[in-house]
């Protein structure tokens, strides 16, 4: 089994002020580590594809998501779909993401997603 799992990873940028001084820190974190580990131990192989990559890297033609057996979808808002890096900068039409994903489902692919602060946005 083949799976694309997408989400579970974020950017934290924070402003430190202490009196009229102030700063900011920024750190990036995933939180699917501890899933991914269950998911290759039981010999199921991992497509992961963390929150930023999905702007470059999401797979652009139903071809190219028919290599997996399963999309699993956690904790990622809607927008990083449908607000492509080539659609925000360059105003570039590109296929809608969600809509691949649905044709996947329609087509029998499985889907899982699992809820977390962005989910179903």
């Amino acid at each position: 089994m083949k799976i694309l799992f997408i989400g579970e990873s974020w950017h934290i940028h924070m402003i430190h002020s202490k009196g009229f001084d102030s700063f900011t820190s920024s750190k990036y974190e995933e939180g699917a580590d501890y899933l991914l580990s269950c998911l290759r131990q039981g010999n199921i192989d991992v497509d992961y594809m963390p929150a930023h990559i999905v702007q470059t890297r999401f797979p652009h033609t139903a071809e190219a998501l028919a290599c997996y057996d399963a999309i699993v979808i956690s904790d990622i808002g809607s927008n990083t779909f449908l607000l492509q890096n080539r659609t925000f900068y360059n105003m570039d039409i590109i296929p809608d993401a969600l809509q691949l994903i649905a044709d996947y489902v329609a087509e029998g692919g499985g889907l899982l997603m699992i809820g977390g602060y962005l989910s179903f946005t």
